[in-house]
């Protein structure tokens, strides 16, 4: 049982959606709405992490708040609204859970935030209890029985991240960024940055920004599928999935990870016959990376051991530690039982486009080769096919993003792997106030960069960066025995620092874990 005590919200949440005529300035522009973008407003205008802090320096932030300054920001994203392409991508494929556990989202100010709102407003059962918590290692972490290991469902993620931008004052901005380049605007010498939305019909001024976009890259086609031509309407990439034809009663998804295995629940769930193919047999495992990612006790020596790499080890790292993609147990129920039912054959090998066939109905003639090194037992397995739908991931090319191409040629660095090689601080370079948040800064995060756990870690690293947390050192926590005598600290004090509602109510109960 948890016993949690939830203080109100007060809504301070600005939503302004305006026409830039004149240059706006801002503290702070962070570029993407995903989660990777609402993590780093959290980390910039959340006051503290009660996570980070005793229980002692908790009270007195809590009473020293209004010491610090309110930073000005904004949010900008081609979408309408927040998370309005995650949301997307989650229909698609019909994502009713995600992978990620209950501790893993974008609130900063306390990691008991997403099971706190599910106790608060009845939805417990929307967390799903996988099973991973008979590990014997999230055992030990001590924390399996908190319920911080079930995941949540997308619905109850979806309306915890509208709760909390509600509390986060900033102004969201609509548009298509065409380039971040130096400020050359006289009187801007504090704002280094010029943003322009819409080829330059309007713009603003900033003196931080935060790159905060998913994966940037060209999808990955299969060489052997590349003689299908990608307007046939034959050959789709798994965004596409809503092409697919009422009358194609026969797909073809190649890919061997999650999103491939979700592309095919979601086409037998639509009444289609799957082919599954894949390099290699599906890898059965509840997270896409290790634990020892994970757990408190082993997370600060794998990211030490990641840093102290030179950046070509780095990158084998990553693809080491993803191991190719993986699957989760009950995701693999599914799979098992869709074949049982025939609705779903699994193959393993590489699918090649048998071009000297032709088919009056438009249909796809596909052989699957079985991967050997001796090409004398190499056996292939010919199916007919009406459409396919690649989920092959992406190749990492931070050049396609328009906007990262921009950055480049004000702010050069170096290339490697289709990551930019920021700092060790997610800074794009030294004295430079532009951070990077997500999967772009894979090479300085670590495998989990793309991941709620990486995203959060990554946002808090902005967050000291910008020294949006520097009046804790300085004032609230440097001196305990002034704050005691302070008078303008009590509760008759309305200065507009004090609107800020503190939430350290929601945390537990529980020992620090300095």
């Amino acid at each position: 049982d948890i016993t949690l005590l939830i203080s109100s919200r007060h809504t301070i949440h600005h939503l302004i959606k305006f026409n830039m005529k004149q240059d706006k300035i801002y503290d702070v522009c962070i570029i993407g709405s995903g989660p990777a973008g609402l993590a780093s407003l959290s980390g910039v205008l959340e006051p503290y992490s009660v996570d980070n802090l005793t229980h002692e320096q908790v009270n007195r932030a809590a009473n020293s708040i209004k010491l610090r300054q309110r930073l000005k920001v904004c949010v900008i994203d081609v979408h309408e609204s927040w998370l309005q392409g995650w949301k997307t991508n989650f229909d698609t494929l019909g994502i009713e859970f995600l992978r990620s556990p209950a501790l893993a989202h974008p609130d900063l100010f306390n990691e008991c935030a997403l099971l706190a709102y599910a106790v608060a407003n009845g939805r417990t059962d929307e967390l799903l209890d996988t099973g991973c918590t008979d590990c014997k290692k999230l055992i030990a972490m001590g924390q399996s029985q908190r319920s911080f290991w079930k995941l949540p469902s997308t619905s109850l993620f979806v309306d915890f991240c509208e709760d909390l931008v509600k509390t986060l004052p900033h102004d969201y901005i609509q548009g298509k960024i065409t380039s971040v380049v130096k400020n050359s605007i006289s009187g801007n010498s504090g704002a280094p940055f010029r943003v322009e939305l819409d080829s330059g019909r309007r713009f603003l001024s900033s003196k931080a920004v935060i790159l905060a976009t998913g994966p940037t890259g060209c999808p990955i086609v299969p060489p052997d599928l590349k003689s299908i031509p990608c307007d046939s309407g034959r050959l789709l990439m798994w965004p596409q999935l809503n092409q697919v034809k009422s009358k194609s009663q026969r797909i073809l998804v190649v890919g061997g990870g999650l999103t491939a295995v979700q592309v095919a629940l979601k086409l037998i769930k639509l009444g289609k016959n799957v082919i599954l193919c894949s390099r290699r047999h599906l890898v059965e495992k509840h997270f896409d990376i290790g634990l020892e990612w994970f757990d408190m006790r082993t997370s600060n020596r794998c990211i030490s051991d990641f840093y102290h790499q030179e950046l070509p080890e780095r990158f084998a790292a990553l693809k080491h530690a993803r191991d190719g993609g993986s699957v989760p147990p009950f995701y693999m129920k599914q799979v098992r039982s869709a074949e049982q039912s025939g609705r779903l054959i699994r193959v393993v090998g590489d699918a090649q486009h048998d071009s000297s066939q032709q088919d009056s109905a438009g249909r796809v003639h596909i052989s699957i080769v079985s991967s050997s090194s001796k090409k004398e037992e190499q056996r292939h397995t010919n199916f007919c096919v009406d459409q396919i739908v690649l989920a092959c991931g992406i190749k990492p090319d931070c050049r396609a993003n328009p906007v990262v191409e921009s950055i480049l040629e004000s702010w050069p660095i170096p290339v490697h792997a289709g990551f930019p090689s920021i700092t060790e601080d997610l800074q794009w370079k030294e004295d430079l106030p532009l951070y990077v948040v997500g999967s772009l800064g894979s090479l300085n995060i670590g495998p989990d960069a793309a991941n709620l756990m990486g995203i959060r870690r990554a946002a808090q690293i902005v967050a000291n960066g910008l020294d949006c947390r520097c009046w804790l050192r300085e004032k609230a926590l440097a001196n305990p025995f002034d704050l005691l005598g302070d008078d303008s600290s009590d509760d008759e004090s309305t200065d507009d620092e004090s609107s800020y509602t503190c939430r350290d109510e929601c945390c537990y109960n529980e020992p620090s874990r300095e």
